[in-house]
């Protein structure tokens, strides 16, 4: 969670072991040197210019990573970092606070330390129980992907407008839309389309189809023009009837019938085939 990543990190640093996050400091101009003067010295910690980054291949180097930069320009390298959690640090005090911890072995009790955590989430949970705001989402990756030299995609507001209306509206989610919505989710941004478009079908167990504009809300630009669509009204139906058949195939309990097969029967995602057999032998 979000309040315990920092002091988990600082935990390990202290019993001197490697972290699975990233630490990213924002720092103003000319600033780098600076910061990485402070940390000289401490053990299990490696100190990075943002600059280093433009040569350096997927893999950093050193234990306990922790990034430092003073500009935003976008550097593509960061794509290949994103395999890993990043605390975002970008206030001067936090950052000083955060290096006087590392130094004295202690931890942030008092949540002086101001950050943001960006992570991968599930992308299928971001269509349930349209509880959870998309554009929102949005708009926070995009920024805070900026933030650390990552400059993934610019998308107009009318674009985005556009596709939450038709999703909200008519659950009628564009495949553009969606490709976006998934790398984001997944900070994925090397993938092919093609790759990201098996992905997302699975996830939503429907395929997309193309859909001519008269049955969509649009601005009323190019009438004519169709559309590939990932139309969710047929999820509801085809999902719940998928997961019927796939239910009363494990309760057969058939040796020939494992879960492998039935989720290819069903095209059910192997993960969700498996639940339903824990849940229906192993209680």
């Amino acid at each position: 969670m979000k309040e315990d990543i920092l002091n988990i990190w600082l935990e390990n640093i202290h019993n001197h072991s490697n972290n699975d996050c990233i630490l990213f400091c924002r720092v103003v101009e000319n600033d780098v040197q600076k910061i990485m003067n402070n940390l000289r010295g401490i053990y299990h910690v490696t100190s990075i210019p943002i600059e280093d980054l433009k040569e350096s291949k997927r893999n950093l180097g050193g234990m306990n990573q922790i990034i430092i930069s003073d500009s935003y320009e976008a550097i593509e390298n960061m794509k290949y970092v994103l395999s890993y959690k990043i605390i975002y640090i970008e206030d001067i005090d936090s950052i000083n606070r955060l290096i006087n911890l590392i130094k004295n072995k202690s931890f942030d009790n008092t949540d002086e330390i101001r950050y943001e955590l960006l992570q991968k989430i599930d992308f299928g949970s971001l269509f349930e129980n349209n509880n959870v705001d998309i554009e929102g989402f949005v708009i926070d990756r995009l920024n805070l992907l900026n933030k650390i030299n990552c400059d993934f995609e610019d998308i107009t507001d009318e674009f985005l407008i556009t596709c939450l209306n038709n999703y909200h509206k008519n659950k009628i989610l564009f495949a553009s839309f969606a490709q976006l919505l998934y790398r984001l989710a997944n900070l994925d941004f090397r993938s092919t389309a093609k790759r990201t478009g098996g992905k997302i079908r699975e996830v939503l167990s429907v395929k997309s189809k193309p859909i001519n504009s008269s049955n969509l809300s649009l601005s009323g630009r190019e009438p004519n023009k169709s559309f590939r669509v990932y139309d969710l009204k047929e999820n509801t139906f085809v999902s719940d009837t998928k997961i019927k058949i796939a239910q009363e195939l494990v309760k057969l309990n058939i040796k020939e019938l494992d879960v492998t097969k039935i989720s290819k029967i069903t095209e059910l995602p192997l993960k969700k085939v498996e639940t339903m057999y824990r849940e229906a032998f192993l209680g």
